[in-house]
C-alpha cells in the first residue's frame, strides 16, 4: 500500500482546486493507495472521505503540489486548473491520474446543507478583493449597478469576503453584508444555500463549481478563460467527454482577444499602480471616481453581468423569482 502526503500552502481557492487530485487519486487507486493531506485552510477537508491522516516520515511519500508551470503551459494549450494538479502529481510520483469531473470536490455534512444560515433566496455577490491581486477586481461602481437593477425584481444579494488583513471590500449598499463575519466553512455554506454567485476570479468560483451552483465570474482579460472556466466546451477540464458532464456551467466574462494587452493570452499582470515589492503592474488603467480599474474589467459593464445573471432563470436553471 502506497502512502503520499500532498502538501499545499496557498489561497483557499487553490485548495479547494486541489480537492479534484484527492478524489481523482483515491477513485482512480482505490485500495492500492492512502492519502493524506497538510495544507493551509484544513476546513475545506471537512467530511471528506477519501482522506487518511498521515505524517511524515517513513514510508509516507511527501509530494509538494503545484501549478506554477501551469501558467506558462497554459499560453501554448488548453489545460484547466484543476487538471494541472493532476499533471503535476504524475510529473513528480509517475503515477498517471486523469481527472474524472469537471470540477472540485467539497462536501457538506446534511446539517450544512439544509439548516440554513439566510433565509430565502439569494445571490452571493464578492466585490473587491485582496491587494495583491487588485487587477482582478471588477469595477466596484458596476456591482453597485446590478445591486440596484436586481433588487426591484426581487433579487438579493449577500456581500462576502474576508477582513484580513490585504484585503479590500468596500461595502455596497441594499445588500446583505457578510463581510468578515463567515468562517470558511460558514462562507461554504452561504455558497450552498445560493441561488448563485457573483465574483472576479477567486475562491467563491472554485467552491460554487465544486457545489454545482450558478455562478458569473468577471475574469476579465488576466488569466486564460480555460485555465478557470468551468463550460461545457472547455477541453481543459479532462478533455470534452469529461466537460461535457459539468451539471451547471459557469458564464465566464472575459476580455480575451479583446485588447493588445490580452490579444492570444493572459496578461496576468497583478497590480493597478506600482508598488516598491511588485513592479507587475496593468498598463491600460481607467481612472475613475474614487477607483482604478484595468481596462479589462472595465469593459465588462453592469449589462453583461445582468444577461448573464438572468440567463439562469431564462433557460429553467433557476426556478423564476416571484
Amino acid at each position: 500500500m502506497e502512502k503520499f502526503l500532498i502538501q499545499h500552502n496557498r489561497c483557499p481557492g487553490d485548495v479547494t482546486v486541489l480537492t479534484a487530485l484527492v478524489r481523482d487519486l483515491a477513485r482512480t487507486y482505490a485500495g492500492r493507495i492512502l492519502i493524506g493531506v497538510d495544507t493551509t485552510h484544513p476546513d475545506i477537508w471537512l467530511n471528506n472521505p477519501y482522506l487518511t491522516k498521515l505524517e511524515p516520515g517513513g514510508d509516507v511519500r511527501v509530494v509538494k503540489s503545484t501549478y506554477g508551470p501551469g501558467l506558462r503551459e497554459q499560453n501554448h494549450e488548453t489545460i484547466h486548473f484543476c487538471a494541472y494538479f493532476h499533471r503535476d502529481f504524475e510529473r513528480q510520483t509517475g503515477k498517471p491520474v486523469k481527472l474524472l469531473e469537471p470540477k472540485p470536490d467539497l462536501h457538506l455534512s446534511a446539517e450544512e446543507r439544509n439548516d440554513r444560515l439566510i433565509e430565502g433566496r439569494y445571490w452571493v455577490i464578492v466585490s473587491g478583493g485582496k491587494n495583491d491581486f487588485p487587477v482582478k477586481i471588477w469595477q466596484v461602481s458596476y456591482a453597485q449597478e446590478v445591486v440596484d437593477r436586481l433588487r426591484p425584481l426581487g433579487l438579493r444579494f449577500v456581500q462576502c469576503g474576508s477582513s484580513d488583513e490585504g484585503h479590500w471590500h468596500p461595502p455596497l449598499s441594499g445588500v446583505l453584508n457578510l463581510v468578515g463575519k463567515t468562517s470558511l466553512r460558514q462562507f461554504i455554506r452561504v455558497i450552498a444555500q445560493a441561488d448563485g454567485v457573483l465574483c472576479p476570479v477567486t475562491a467563491a468560483m472554485h467552491i460554487a463549481a465544486a457545489l454545482e451552483k450558478p455562478c458569473v465570474v468577471t475574469g476579465g482579460g488576466r488569466e486564460q478563460f480555460f485555465w478557470e472556466g468551468y463550460y461545457r466546451e472547455n477541453k481543459g477540464l479532462g478533455g470534452l467527454d469529461v466537460a461535457k458532464t459539468l451539471r451547471i456551467p459557469h458564464r465566464y466574462l472575459h476580455t480575451i482577444g479583446l485588447l493588445d494587452c490580452c490579444r492570444h493570452h493572459g496578461c496576468w499582470k497583478n497590480k493597478v499602480v506600482r508598488t516598491n515589492d511588485d513592479a507587475s503592474v496593468c498598463g491600460q488603467v481607467v481612472n475613475l471616481p474614487g477607483e482604478m480599474v484595468p481596462r479589462c474589467q472595465h469593459m465588462i459593464k453592469a449589462e453583461h453581468v445582468l444577461e448573464a445573471v438572468a440567463s439562469y432563470y431564462d433557460d429553467g436553471t433557476l426556478p423564476p423569482l416571484h
